[in-house]
């Protein structure tokens, strides 16, 4: 019993230690529509999205996939975008911006200033 209760004590703990972790930056990130004439299209940026690290899946339909686009990728993604003939279009400039943008208005309805709250977590 003692073992059992040392164990989900250790799991609770590894839990809180992992969402304590520092959220990473979209600063700079680009989220594109691109749009899908035809199989070849598709196979050009599904080519693209198995590279995770700097290729994330937003959204798809038939005619136009969403991908956001690390800053370190971009120059790259618009060059084989050309050369495919794959038309594009910028749809956030940048990710972070907008999220930060987003969590002020969340912040000031609520009437918090979270910049200034002393946060205080438990574990128990």
């Amino acid at each position: 019993m003692i073992l059992l209760k040392a164990f989900l004590l250790l799991i609770a703990v590894q839990a809180s230690t992992t969402s304590l972790s520092t959220p990473q930056s979209y600063e700079n990130f680009s989220v594109f529509r691109v749009y899908i004439k035809n199989h070849s299209d598709q196979q050009v940026v599904d080519q693209l999205l198995e590279q995770h690290v700097i290729y994330n899946l937003w959204h798809r339909s038939i005619t136009e996939v969403h991908i956001m686009v690390s800053p370190r990728a971009r120059d790259n993604f618009l060059a084989v975008m050309r050369k495919e003939n794959i038309v594009v279009e910028v749809m956030i400039e940048n990710v972070q911006a907008l999220i930060d943008k987003q969590s002020g208005k969340i912040l000031s309805i609520a009437g918090t200033d979270l910049k200034n709250a002393d946060i205080t977590r438990t574990l128990f």
